[in-house]
């Protein structure tokens, strides 16, 4: 398709268990079309660093794409949206802990 949305994401997966933290970036065309994943991931791991919330550094990523259109296209400016997601992986135990104090259907057998 040459202009418009098109239904074919760009999905890509990598092991998380060796990282202390670790983050989802879900965002627009808007926010890649002048920023690279390197550019992207450098922004947010030096706001991360500094102890920036999750809000906090999508606002950021929002306000720098809007900066790049302004430089590059003028008046125009693509839709922007950026969502940025901690996943947060308790322990093994942690989780089996809480899994066994769930209460529901799906937990019954863990309770015996």
């Amino acid at each position: 398709k040459e202009h418009g949305v098109h239904a074919e994401p760009e999905v890509v997966s990598w092991q998380t268990s060796s990282y202390k933290e670790a983050y989802v970036i879900i965002a627009s065309d808007g926010v890649w079309e002048f920023m690279s994943s390197a550019t992207v991931a450098e922004l947010v791991l030096d706001a991360v660093a500094k102890g920036e919330s999750a809000p906090e550094i999508s606002k950021k990523l929002i306000e720098s794409a809007k900066e790049l259109w302004a430089n590059f296209q003028g008046d125009y400016c693509d839709d922007i949206s950026a969502i940025l997601c901690p996943v947060q992986r308790p322990s093994h135990q942690e989780a089996w802990r809480r899994l066994k104090q769930e209460q529901g259907c799906c937990t019954e057998g863990l309770h015996r």
